[in-house]
C-alpha cells in the first residue's frame, strides 16, 4: 500500500475540471486513511477503502480559475494550475491523432497558439489484456510547442469552443491510427450484444499464448549500437549486407523481426549540385529513425513522437556534406509492434536541391542494403490493438471515471470492409461509453469520413457514411460532414474546418447557442411527374451550391434498380432531380461514391451530407 497519496495521471498540474457536474476525485492511500479534497472552496471528505482506494466528488458551478486542489491525508498533495471549465474526449484512428504540425496552414497556427486557459492531455497508443486503472499522460497549457504533436481536430475543436464561450476548455486526446472500432469497446459492453458475442470469444482466443508486452504493447529502443561500428560511414564495407526493395516493409520481404534494422545506399553526386543546400524525402517511416549522410546525423524521430509511423520524413542535407560522386545515405529504423520500414511510395523518396528553379530529383526508391541491428520477436495481437476491447482496456477505461462534457469520435477508415456491420458497433460502443462514464445523455459527436479513392471500387465506403449518419441521428449525437473538402486523400489536412464544424455542432447541442450547426439533411421525396422532389432540413433560406452551379452527383433509378446520371435544379428548400433515361424514377442517390462531387450546401455554406432515398442492398 503507499506510504503517500497516489493520484492517476489524469489528475495532475494544469489540469481542467468539469464545471456544474460532479467531479470525480479518486486516488490511493492507505487502508482506512481519512482524505479531505478541497478546490475552488469546496470541500469533500471520504475514507480510503480496505485495498487503500479512495474516491470522492465535488461539484463547482462556475467555470473559472486558475485553483490549487488540495487532497490530504496523513501526507498532502497539492495539484496546482487548475481549471474549472469544460473537458472533451476526441477519439479514434489516425484523422483524430494527425498533429497540428502537419495540418493545412501550420506554419502560422502553430505560433498563434497560446491559449493558457486551453489545456491539452495526451493518452499514449497502448492495448492491453487486462483493464486498467491509471495510464500515462500529463496536462499541459496549450502552447506553440505543446500543439505542435496534438491532435489537430481536438485543438481546432478547442479552439473556437474556447472563443466562442469564454470558457476554460480541457481536450484528452485518445486516438490510435489504423486501429478498427472494436478494440475500442469494453468487453461487457460486447457481451451485452448477441451479434457481437463471437468477438468476446475472439478476445480469448486472440489473447493464448500470447507474449508478454513491453511497456504496455511496446518494445523500447535500447539506443543505436551499429552507430559505433560505423554503420553509418561512408566508408564502410556493406558488401556482406542483404538487399531488399525500398519502399516496403520487411516483413514482406524474408524479416519476421522487429527492433532496429539498417538501411544504406550510395548516391552519385551531380557536379552542379556541389555547395547547394539540399533535402532528402523518405516518405513515412515505421516506426522511429535516425538518418545520416555521409556518417553525419540530418534528422530522426524518436519514441516521444505520436504517431510517428504515418509521418512524411523530410531533412535538409546543409551545402558541403555531400560532394562530387559517390556519398552513403544511413537510415536506422526501429519497429516497436508489428512491422517496420518505409512506408510510403517511391514518388516521395528522393533526394533534390532547395530552391532549385529547375527542379531537379534524384530517385531513392529501389534496392538498399540491410543489416537487423536488433531483432526482437513480433508482438502479438493484444500489443498491436487489434483484440477486441484491448484499446478501451488501456486508453479509456484509466479516464472513464474523470467527468467530460462531451465525446469527439472520428473513425470508421478501418473498418469500411464491414460496413454493415459498422452502424451497430458504433451504436455499441457509444452505448457502452455512456454506460462507462454513468452520463446516459453524454455528447457525442462523429466525423464522418472523408473522400479518398479506394480499390476495388464498390459502394462500402457511401454505406459506412451512411452507417455514421443513421447512428449520429440518435438523442445527444451530432455529425460533421467533410466531403466537400476535395483533399481526396484519406488523411486530409484541412482539420481546422473539422474542428470548426465540430465546435458549431457543440455549441448548438451543449450550449444552447442559437446557430447553424448541420448542413442541408434529406427529409423526404415527392414524385413530380417525371422527376423527384427532394425535400431538406436545415436549408436555411435556401439551398445553393459551392460553385454556382446545378448540385452535382446526383444519379436515379426506376424499378430496375439501375441508377444512371441525373439532372438536378433547387428550388428553395428542395432539389428536383430527375433523367431523360428514367421516365419512371423512384430512387435517388446523393455524393454516393468514394470521391464525389459535394457542392450542395446550405446558406450558411454547410455541406449536405450523402444518402439515397432507397434501402435496396
Amino acid at each position: 500500500m503507499p506510504s503517500t497519496i497516489v493520484l492517476p495521471a489524469i489528475i495532475s498540474d494544469h489540469m481542467v475540471v468539469q464545471a456544474g457536474r460532479p467531479a470525480t476525485i479518486w486516488g490511493w492511500a492507505s487502508p482506512g486513511e481519512r482524505i479531505r479534497v478541497e478546490l475552488a472552496g469546496n470541500t469533500s471528505v471520504t475514507v480510503a477503502d480496505r485495498d487503500g482506494n479512495f474516491s470522492t466528488q465535488l461539484q463547482i458551478a462556475k467555470a473559472g480559475g486558475p485553483y490549487l486542489l488540495r487532497i490530504s491525508g496523513r501526507t498532502e498533495r497539492i495539484i496546482e494550475n487548475v481549471l474549472v471549465g469544460d473537458v472533451w474526449l476526441a477519439a479514434g484512428q489516425s484523422n483524430m491523432e494527425w498533429w497540428t504540425a502537419h495540418a493545412t496552414d501550420s506554419e502560422r497556427e502553430i505560433p498563434a497558439a497560446c491559449h493558457p486557459r486551453i489545456r491539452l492531455f495526451h493518452v499514449p497508443a497502448c492495448a492491453t489484456k487486462q483493464r486498467r486503472d491509471d495510464g500515462d499522460g500529463r496536462w499541459v497549457e496549450c502552447d506553440p510547442q505543446t500543439v505542435r504533436d496534438f491532435s489537430a481536430v481536438a485543438y481546432f475543436f478547442g479552439r473556437d469552443l474556447h472563443r466562442s464561450t469564454g470558457r476554460p476548455i480541457g481536450l484528452i486526446n485518445t486516438s490510435w491510427g489504423g486501429t478498427r472500432i472494436e478494440p475500442w469497446i469494453s468487453l461487457s459492453g460486447l457481451r451485452s450484444s448477441r451479434r457481437f458475442e463471437g468477438l468476446v470469444r475472439s478476445h480469448r482466443a486472440s489473447l493464448s499464448g500470447q507474449p508478454r508486452a513491453e511497456e504496455c504493447g511496446f518494445y523500447r529502443d535500447t539506443g543505436p549500437t551499429g552507430t559505433a561500428r560505423g554503420w553509418a560511414n561512408r566508408e564502410h564495407d556493406d558488401a556482406g549486407w542483404k538487399t531488399m526493395p525500398v519502399p516496403g516493409c520487411w516483413n514482406t520481404h524474408g524479416v519476421d523481426r522487429v527492433g532496429a534494422v539498417w538501411f544504406r545506399r550510395t548516391v552519385t553526386l551531380p557536379r552542379s549540385w556541389v555547395g547547394q543546400d539540399l533535402r532528402m524525402d523518405l516518405g513515412p517511416l515505421v516506426d522511429f529513425d535516425i538518418a545520416f549522410v555521409n556518417g553525419e546525423q540530418v534528422g530522426g524521430l524518436d519514441r516521444g513522437t505520436n504517431g510517428a509511423w504515418n509521418i512524411p520524413r523530410t531533412y535538409a542535407i546543409p551545402a558541403g556534406l555531400m560532394s562530387v560522386g559517390k556519398n552513403t545515405i544511413a537510415v536506422r529504423i526501429f519497429a516497436h509492434g508489428t512491422n517496420g520500414g518505409f512506408a510510403g511510395t517511391a514518388e516521395q523518396l528522393r533526394l533534390s536541391v532547395v530552391n532549385d528553379r529547375r527542379p531537379r530529383r534524384i530517385p531513392l526508391a529501389g534496392r538498399w542494403r540491410y543489416r537487423i541491428e536488433r531483432g526482437l520477436k513480433q508482438l502479438g495481437a493484444a500489443s498491436r490493438g487489434t483484440v477486441p476491447g484491448t484499446i478501451f482496456h488501456a486508453m479509456i477505461a484509466p479516464i472513464v471515471r474523470s467527468t467530460i462534457r462531451g465525446v469527439l469520435w472520428y473513425q470508421g477508415e478501418s473498418n469500411v470492409e464491414d460496413a454493415a456491420d459498422y452502424r451497430a458497433l458504433l451504436t455499441l460502443l457509444i452505448r457502452d461509453w455512456r454506460r462507462q462514464w454513468g452520463e446516459p445523455h453524454l455528447p457525442f459527436y462523429i466525423v464522418q469520413l472523408s473522400d479518398y479513392p479506394r480499390s476495388p471500387v464498390d459502394d462500402r465506403l457511401p454505406r459506412l457514411r451512411e452507417a455514421q449518419t443513421l447512428v449520429a441521428a440518435g438523442p445527444d449525437s451530432g455529425l460533421v460532414v467533410t466531403l466537400d473538402g476535395g483533399e481526396r486523400d484519406i488523411h486530409a489536412r484541412d482539420k481546422r474546418t473539422v474542428g470548426r464544424r465540430l465546435a458549431l455542432v457543440a455549441l448548438a447541442d451543449s450550449y444552447g447557442r442559437r446557430v447553424e450547426y448541420s448542413g442541408p439533411v434529406y427529409a423526404g421525396c415527392d414524385i413530380v411527374g417525371k422527376r423527384l422532389r427532394l425535400r431538406f432540413e436545415h436549408a436555411g433560406r435556401t439551398l445553393t451550391t459551392s460553385d454556382g452551379r446545378s448540385p452535382g452527383d446526383f444519379v436515379i433509378a426506376g424499378v430496375d434498380r439501375v441508377f444512371v446520371p441525373a439532372r438536378s435544379e433547387i428550388h428553395g428548400d428542395s432539389v428536383l432531380v430527375w433523367s431523360a433515361r428514367v421516365p419512371r424514377p423512384v430512387a435517388v442517390r446523393y455524393a454516393w461514391s468514394d470521391t464525389p462531387r459535394c457542392t450542395l450546401r446550405n446558406a450558411a455554406g454547410l455541406p449536405a451530407s450523402p444518402f439515397r432515398t432507397d434501402r435496396w442492398p
